[in-house]
């Protein structure tokens, strides 16, 4: 169970006019002072400080002659307040008139906004603009936005496919960008574009976070003022001002005489927090591909000494990862097919689990979200309906592979849902599997009018949210959720998984600084890395990778005899017993030579440096930790500095008490 994250449900309180909403990991409050907006958003085994540094609100913007007013809804007191419930979920719900600073209303609107509160640590947000007349000159629009504390220190964006420049791809995040507070121009500002993001993660490295995703119909978002491209506004940037990160998502931000905003709208987003462990999660190592495509198809199942090796390492979960046609004899798990092998096929797969099952060794079979195969029951009569579309009247996206296709992306808001449920479950209620592995773990961007309720522009943010939760509940709080979320980090997802995979590029130069930030990200689910290698990498740069996924509290997700031997002769350290940890540019360790790594986990009394030499050559450097920001019990410490000589490919291990 140390590795499986629990939902926890939220509780409303009211306390005059503050409204708290907790669970076990976080807390957010409403002001009712303030327009019933959010006035605080606390990650509680983070720093359980407020991230949020002003309210939330809603804002319109209004040319009046020569002058510019901006009407906000945390001006003025929420007109009315009550609490709902949906499946046992808190529903908050206020009304608001937008006012300026003067306390001037915005005649003939009236603001709608009710927030679901999930028990995996998000919060559905509905605002709705309720017309009674006219309002002219609308020059800008604000909904949902932020102001958040300054000492964030990176972000991730996910564009939409319009700046995106794969548009078959799931609209990775481009850039991790570093955050500075304004000491450089990186935050000045971080990102602005004319359209508007999926969604925004800015976060403090293993720390907490927070992510603003917009509803899934995104056409809502489109149509508020015009159809016209290029008139919104996605923006971060570090504020002097209030001395914090001002977010806006905008869906309309263009400073011309007749806008107006004449009818009735509704517009929806998604605020999460992550839900941090009060300790660090715990290293899962290797769990990788049951099967052996290296060797002939008739020995691609393991054999009793490739699962002894697993037991020795340590290994607990594989996954039956094998959706293309590897030996080219198109005998693979087709996206959407049952059962996916031959009879004697089928026997060795269900001979495998009941021996992997008594050796206490789970295993996830692969499913794609996303791929549904031509040759799967079905697909003539249903991929046309359920087809993953980025332009009007465009083909079907297939995701080819060296031997044939993986299959044809589908859209979760389409009934593809269903039928991925049906499969799954077929699956699972027939096999000794004790979990699901998920790939194409994103949601994405569609214009497929056959589903939403014919949305013209939507993705499936909420759909992948519905599976994930569902597969929770299906394979029960002892059950694996597998995630591959290369490039799309999601808090309400990752929240939910009990191991996350990541980094499925190719790398350069091995480094300890190579891997993005979301290999350490936040301290909630086991995480791993892919070996992006090849087949030709030496056994040095097999441990030079598998060093650095440890600097950054990771493994790779491989079962090679050579990280085999890496993890069996790991030191055997208790992660666990820390609450916090940093990776290499983290700005808290630091050493005089780019081929050396150090990151450090520590807890009140007692920290636990890791040195890796990644050079193949002995290396003498000096470093130091700066204790002023492992918290107040070590702020008397003053920043430690040594050196250290380290021989070559060496990972060493220092405690300091």
């Amino acid at each position: 169970m140390k590795f499986h994250s629990e939902s926890s449900p939220y509780h409303l309180k009211r306390n005059d006019t503050r409204v708290n909403v907790e669970n076990a990991y976080t807390k957010w409050v409403h002001d009712l002072r303030r327009g019933g907006e959010l006035t605080a958003a606390y990650v509680k085994n983070g720093s359980n400080t407020n991230l949020l540094v002003s309210p939330q609100k809603v804002s319109i913007g209004i040319i009046e002659g020569r002058a510019y007013r901006q009407y906000s809804s945390d001006i003025l007191p929420a007109e009315s307040f009550t609490v709902t419930e949906d499946e046992s979920r808190p529903i908050v719900n206020f009304t608001q008139r937008l006012a300026n600073q003067e306390g001037k209303i915005l005649q003939g609107l009236t603001v709608s906004h009710s927030v679901c509160y999930h028990e995996w640590g998000y919060s559905k947000h509905v605002v709705k603009f309720d017309l009674d007349s006219v309002i002219e000159n609308v020059g800008q629009i604000q909904v949902g936005a932020l102001a958040l504390s300054s000492d964030f220190e990176c972000c991730a964006i996910r564009e939409g496919i319009a700046n995106c420049g794969n548009l078959s791809g799931t609209c990775n995040v481009k850039k991790w960008q570093r955050l500075t507070a304004g000491s450089t121009r990186d935050d000045l500002p971080v990102h602005l574009s004319n359209r508007l993001a999926l969604s925004v993660n800015i976060f403090k490295f293993g720390i907490e976070g927070i992510e603003f995703s917009l509803a899934d119909d995104l056409a809502a978002w489109d149509n508020v003022i015009s159809k016209k491209p290029g008139w919104q506004q996605t923006y971060l940037a570090y504020n002097k001002g209030f001395g914090g990160y001002e977010l806006r998502f905008c869906p309309i931000d263009s400073f011309s005489l007749g806008q107006n905003l004449s009818s009735s709208c509704m517009l929806g987003f998604r605020l999460a927090l992550p839900h941090v462990r009060k300790n660090i999660v715990p290293l899962r190592p290797s769990s990788g591909s049951l099967l052996y495509f290296g060797r002939s198809f008739e020995n691609r199942w393991p054999k009793p000494e490739d699962i002894e090796e697993w037991k020795k390492t340590g290994v607990t979960l594989m996954r039956l990862h094998n959706d293309g046609n590897a030996h080219n004899n198109g005998i693979f798990w087709h996206g959407g097919s049952y059962p996916p092998y031959p009879a004697d096929e089928m026997n060795k797969m269900d001979g495998c689990l009941n021996t992997l099952k008594k050796e206490g060794i789970s295993v996830a079979p692969y499913f794609s979200v996303k791929e549904f195969h031509p040759e799967s029951p079905g697909f003539k009569v249903n991929a046309g309906i359920w087809k993953r579309q980025v332009e009007k009247d465009g083909n079907m996206l297939h995701n080819y592979c060296n031997n044939g296709e993986f299959g044809v992306q589908m859209c979760l808001k389409s009934d593809w849902l269903e039928r991925r449920k049906a499969t799954i479950d077929q699956v699972l209620s027939k096999h000794l599997f004790n979990g699901v592995y998920y790939d194409w773990c994103a949601g994405m961007e569609c214009v497929n009018t056959r589903h939403a309720a014919g949305s013209l522009r939507h993705w499936d943010q909420d759909g992948l949210q519905d599976l994930l939760e569902w597969s929770h509940n299906r394979v029960g709080d002892l059950g694996e959720i597998y995630l591959h979320m290369t490039g799309v980090p999601n808090l309400a997802a990752e929240n939910l998984a009990s191991l996350v995979l990541t980094e499925e590029s190719g790398y350069g130069k091995i480094s300890p600084m190579m891997l993005t930030p979301h290999v350490h990200f936040l301290n909630i689910v086991p995480r791993q890395i892919c070996d992006m290698l090849g087949s030709n990498a030496t056994k040095t740069e097999r441990r030079k990778l598998a060093l650095c996924a440890l600097l950054h509290h990771a493994t790779v997700s491989s079962v090679h005899q050579d990280y085999l031997e890496f993890y069996k002769t790991l030191p055997p350290i208790d992660f666990t017993r820390y609450t916090r940890h940093t990776a290499p540019g983290e700005n808290i360790t630091y050493v005089d030579n780019c081929m050396v790594g150090l990151s450090a986990y520590w807890k009140k009394d007692e920290a636990l440096l890791l040195f890796a030499n990644i050079a193949d050559r002995e290396l003498k450097i000096e470093w130091c930790l700066n204790t002023s920001k492992l918290g107040q019990a070590w702020q008397k410490r003053g920043t430690l500095k040594g050196k250290i000589v380290l021989k070559p490919l060496e990972l060493r291990i220092r405690r300091i008490a």
